[in-house]
Order: structure tokens, then C-alpha cells, then sequence
């Protein structure tokens, strides 16, 4: 007995197993066609992350190749700047130098005419106690 009906003679029994066997290989190919459109799904999916993953990685890539000629740059410039305050620390010694060495001419020159006055002073005085 097949589905309920019982065969009594070959045509019956043709049309019985053709109907089985179209049954069984409907469920067959409908389950082959469910099972590839679920793959074909995810691999569609798979395909749309896969791109998405490109782009960002392209993307980092631009970005990252931007940061480095930036950092390029200010490292060069960070070079020149260290080389201009070198410079700079190395005149402004040397100004702090000539700096002292006037202010010590100064202070001879302070002294010298302190002497002098002292000098004039001196003979002023004796010139006084002569001429008293």
C-alpha cells in the first residue's frame, strides 16, 4: 500500500512508483535548491564583506600612507627647528659673553675714574696745604 491506495495492477503500480519517485525526488530537488539559495545567500553575504573589508582596508591604507608623509614632514621640520634654537643657544652665549665683558669695562672704567678722582682729590689737597 502506497498513500493509502493499493495497487492491483501494473499501470497502477507505474503510476504509484512514478508518483513515489516524483514525490521523493520533488523533496530531493526542492531540498537541493533550498540548501544551494541558503549557500548562495551566504555567499553573497560573504561576497558584500569581503568588499566592505577591501574598502576599509584600502581606506586605512590611504590613510596611514597620509600620516606617514605628514609625519615626514614635521620630522624634517622638527630637524630644522632643533638645529635653529642650536644656533640660536650658541649666540645668545656668545652675546651673554660679550655682555659681561663690556659690563667688566664698565666696572674698570667706574673704577678708573674713582682713581682719577682720588688722584685729583689728593693733589687738590696737597695743592691747598701748600699754598696755606
Amino acid at each position: 500500500m502506497i498513500f493509502g491506495v493499493e495497487p492491483t495492477n501494473l499501470a497502477q503500480w507505474g503510476v504509484a512508483g512514478l508518483s513515489t519517485g516524483g514525490g521523493i525526488g520533488a523533496a530531493v530537488w526542492g531540498m537541493r535548491w533550498l540548501i544551494e539559495f541558503a549557500g548562495g545567500r551566504m555567499d553573497k553575504r560573504a561576497d558584500r564583506l569581503d568588499a566592505d573589508m577591501r574598502f576599509v582596508v584600502e581606506q586605512l591604507k590611504s590613510q596611514i600612507d597620509q600620516l606617514t608623509e605628514r609625519s615626514n614632514g614635521i620630522s624634517n621640520r622638527l630637524g630644522k627647528v632643533e638645529q635653529d634654537l642650536a644656533d640660536c643657544q650658541k649666540k645668545h652665549a656668545s652675546s651673554e659673553a660679550e655682555v659681561l665683558k663690556l659690563q667688566a669695562i664698565l666696572q674698570g672704567q667706574a673704577a678708573s675714574r674713582e682713581h682719577a678722582q682720588l688722584i685729583v682729590s689728593a693733589e687738590r689737597m696737597e695743592h691747598m696745604k701748600e699754598s696755606k
